[in-house]
């Protein structure tokens, strides 16, 4: 299994804002609206985000952490504002939180890959070479799970390490000259029984770089 190290959330939440600026900046300049950050109306009033068309006006609000005394003013100032013409004047609260980290963990999923793999030797590794044989399933990372009364979905990526030897035993010298090892990453999509045995799997392996 990978191990991710989790980023300090301070520098999480100042790029997760800028990412979300510009998000907002693109929508609202292919409306065609000029934008504005931490811009003022009428010389006083504070935005973090101002979009404008005319008479039409979007303010966004965002919200990350608690806000403070002042930060409480300005929006009801904002609101205020807002209020006067409901009909052209737009306010949006967008509260930002950082993403959460999973760590989904599927004992021996690892093993129960390989040896479907080994009795069900796949295209994509078989191609390689004369005689390819698995060594092991690495990496494995989960992006989804799916638990029903009958059944087990899981769906994710991991790495495929095999051994490829080219001809016969007897082609090489004894030194292992007609053979090496390498590893591919690969997606996987498998169905489960309740007591895990593997009912249906689909492997998508990409062998790209033998090729390279």
């Amino acid at each position: 299994m990978n191990e991710y190290e989790e980023i300090d959330q301070k520098i999480l939440m100042k790029y997760l804002e800028q990412a979300y600026y510009e998000h907002i900046e693109n929508k609202y300049k292919n409306l065609g609206y000029e934008t504005f950050r931490n811009s003022k109306i009428e010389g006083s009033i504070e935005t973090d985000f101002l979009a404008k068309k005319n008479e039409k006006i979007v303010v966004y609000e965002i919200k990350i952490g608690k806000y403070n005394k002042n930060k409480k003013q300005s929006i009801v100032n904002l609101k205020k504002y807002i209020d006067l013409d409901k009909k052209n004047r737009k306010l949006k609260m967008v509260f930002l939180n950082p993403p959460q980290y999973k760590d989904i963990i599927f004992e021996e999923l690892d093993q129960i890959i390989l040896d479907d793999m080994m009795e069900n030797l796949p295209d994509e590794l078989d191609v390689l070479s004369t005689h390819t044989r698995m060594e092991e399933i690495s990496d494995i990372e989960i992006d989804s799970i799916e638990i029903t009364k009958d059944s087990i979905h899981v769906c994710g990526n991991a790495r495929v390490g095999v051994s490829m030897q080219y001809g016969s035993d007897s082609d090489g010298e004894g030194d292992g000259s007609n053979e090496f090892s390498d590893s591919y990453p690969f997606k996987f999509d498998l169905y489960l029984s309740k007591d895990f045995s593997l009912d249906e799997a689909e492997y998508d392996i990409d062998n790209s770089s033998f090729y390279e």
